[in-house]
């Protein structure tokens, strides 16, 4: 995934999770993402979790005081490396 002149190499969970928050944005806690149908069996809670703190670490997500996530700008301005 690149933005600009930064390029962010990813897990796969941290992809898969960042595509999730983009498609599905009601999605907002790693329970939510683990539970949703379209990620049965590709990523568990604990997955999850680990996914969204690497996000978090490259600025491309951030929590809120209630515990739920969402993209950061960067996160959002990102495009999807297919």
């Amino acid at each position: 995934m690149s933005s600009g002149p930064f390029t962010y190499s990813l897990s796969a969970a941290a992809a898969f999770v960042m595509r999730s928050l983009m498609e599905h944005p009601q999605l907002q806690t790693a329970d939510e993402i683990a539970a949703a149908p379209h990620a049965q069996g590709e990523i568990d809670a604990d997955g999850a979790r680990a996914a969204l703190d690497e996000l978090q670490q490259r600025g491309l997500a951030a929590e809120d005081a209630d515990h739920r996530w969402h993209l950061t700008e960067s996160g959002r301005a990102a495009p999807q490396r297919t």
